[in-house]
């Protein structure tokens, strides 16, 4: 679920430009989870150790109220068909103002569109986006860097 003040944009070109992603009501992180490695030594013990492997990053989702005549949405729809790998940033306010945020940047495709019904018939667009990066960045508390 996403938090009062909190931000997303995304970017189809390095240097970022982020633009805004309007009327999002929900949003999931993406997940990290390591493998596990085993490197028991028989003999030693009878418990089992691990170490942490390989880290797998889940789909993240948003929804959105749907508006067909929105340019953000039209476009997410042909980047969907295109199969394009695009900047995503997060940002999280840091303060109860809402004046400063910690960004958290990736890279990854729309996986998924799914046009669903909200409260009182609300029209929602479901996106998944399936992770494609070497890294989850984190920015530093400041001002934000979606227009």
């Amino acid at each position: 679920m996403i938090g009062v003040n909190c931000k997303f944009g995304y970017s189809e070109a390095s240097p970022v430009s982020w633009t805004a992603i309007p009327n999002v009501t929900e949003f999931e992180f993406p997940t990290q989870v390591a493998d596990r490695v085993d490197k028991s030594v028989y003999g030693t013990s009878r418990l089992k150790r691990n170490e942490p492997g390989m880290e797998e990053v889940g789909d993240f989702t948003f929804t959105v109220i749907q508006d067909l005549s929105n340019a953000v949405q039209r476009r997410f729809r042909e980047l969907k068909a295109l199969r394009t790998n695009i900047w995503w940033l997060i940002e999280i306010p840091t303060n109860d103002a809402g004046t400063t945020f910690v960004g958290y940047h990736l890279q990854g495709r729309i996986g998924n569109f799914e046009p669903t019904q909200g409260k009182e018939d609300e029209q929602l667009t479901k996106y998944t986006v399936i992770f494609d990066s070497t890294s989850i960045g984190e920015s530093a508390s400041g001002a934000s860097q979606i227009s």
